[in-house]
């Protein structure tokens, strides 16, 4: 809990969404970050062994500093996003997103059609 102004506030995910409840009782929802359409920058070139999705051969794999990624980034793969807590690996053929709740959605490129990369 954050004390502010004589008041506590406590941060939590919901059904629908995240909520910001105040010590009064209040749920403050909608809370969103503002979305920047576009790619992160890149943090380093790697080879990466795909297995059967790279034609079990190395490829030259972007990765991506977690921190970085901003609500509305898309990241095409192959691609890795690292985080001192986590890796995640996004497969050639794959796409991330990042919502404005930090939510990766992860789909097919075929299945995408605003065109970013």
């Amino acid at each position: 809990m954050i004390e502010r102004e004589a008041c506590l506030y406590s941060y939590f995910s919901s059904p629908i969404g995240p909520l910001l409840l105040t010590s009064d009782g209040e749920a403050l929802t909608g809370l969103h970050l503002p979305e920047e359409r576009g790619k992160p920058p890149v943090k380093a070139l790697r080879p990466v062994h795909w297995g059967r999705a790279s034609r079990d051969e190395f490829v030259e794999t972007e990765i991506f500093q977690l921190e970085a990624v901003k609500a509305g980034n898309a990241i095409h793969g192959p691609a890795i996003v690292e985080h001192s807590a986590t890796t995640f690996a996004i497969p050639p053929g794959r796409r991330a997103e990042l919502d404005g709740h930090h939510i990766f959605h992860l789909t097919d490129m075929e299945d995408t059609s605003n065109g970013h990369r």
